[in-house]
């Protein structure tokens, strides 16, 4: 397992913050399998299981999803019984925008360095991602995800306390990123999340036939059927879920995902610095 220390403000004590994510994995995985809720490894998780058996060795998150229905129960049992880690949403935090969860470690804080500019409250994470409806006709579920994203766009750059350059992008999507930004400075990221949200959830995962995760990185939109078979493979020596069908999932996420990416491009995208709470160093 590769290794990204966090530390105490006023010490030179470091611990492996993989290992802290890591644990979080175990106890999601734990409170799904007890609860029979659905979820998934997603994203660079679920690249770096099958083609590291792990964490990408540059990257510093886990990446979880849920089918909408699962995803309200684990949000619900989070909200109302006792457990180690914490579950940060868009309505328990009023300075928490996303559209998606995160369940971090309350003893722990992460300054970022150019995010979370209205100051939510949470520490070490690794994030939820629901998986939404969006009908029953291709062409309208593709236009139908579409519709929103110059406005997801603009809530997502409005996280952000001050521009500043993404190395994993060229100079256009830099430029468009900072239209983006300079947008973002004239909107209320609250009441544009939730906005956004309520018109995400106008069709019943259940009753869709395509469905997609709109709070993600990557475009998506699929036949349900994706998200509807479970497969177990080996994340850092143990057994976590994924859809049965990660090939096409990968595929259509990064192309030729077994090919490593250029040198230059094996970076993280998070930039925060992450400490143990001084009462619990």
């Amino acid at each position: 397992m590769v290794c990204r220390y966090l530390r105490t403000r006023k010490t030179e004590f470091f611990f492996n913050m993989f290992i802290e994510i890591y644990k979080m994995l175990e106890q999601v995985d734990s409170v799904c399998h007890a609860e029979r809720l659905r979820y998934f490894l997603s994203g660079g998780t679920l690249l770096g299981a099958i083609r590291h058996k792990g964490f990408i060795p540059w990257d510093d998150d886990i990446d979880v999803a849920m089918p909408r229905p699962d995803y309200e129960k684990f949000i619900e049992y989070c909200n109302t019984y006792e457990t180690h880690y914490k579950l940060i949403d868009i309505h328990n935090d009023k300075g928490y925008n996303y559209l998606f969860a995160k369940v971090y470690d309350p003893n722990t804080t992460i300054v970022e360095k150019y995010a979370n500019r209205f100051k939510a409250n949470y520490g070490v994470y690794i994030d939820i991602f629901p998986v939404d409806g969006f009908g029953d006709d291709l062409d309208y579920a593709l236009k139908f995800y579409n519709q929103y994203k110059f406005k997801k766009s603009i809530l997502a750059a409005s996280q952000w306390r001050k521009f500043f350059v993404n190395k994993c992008y060229g100079f256009k999507r830099q430029v468009i990123r900072f239209i983006f930004y300079i947008m973002s400075r004239f909107t209320s990221g609250k009441k544009e999340a939730l906005k956004l949200e309520k018109k995400y959830l106008k069709y019943d995962y259940n009753n869709s036939k395509y469905v997609g995760i709109v709070s993600g990185a990557k475009n998506e939109v699929v036949d349900k059927e994706l998200y509807e078979e479970y497969t177990e493979i080996e994340f850092e020596n143990h057994k976590f879920k994924t859809v049965k069908d990660y090939d096409k999932y990968l595929t259509k996420q990064y192309g030729n995902y077994m090919q490593l990416p250029p040198v230059e491009k094996r970076i993280a995208n998070h930039t925060f610095d992450a400490y143990y709470k001084e009462e619990n160093k």
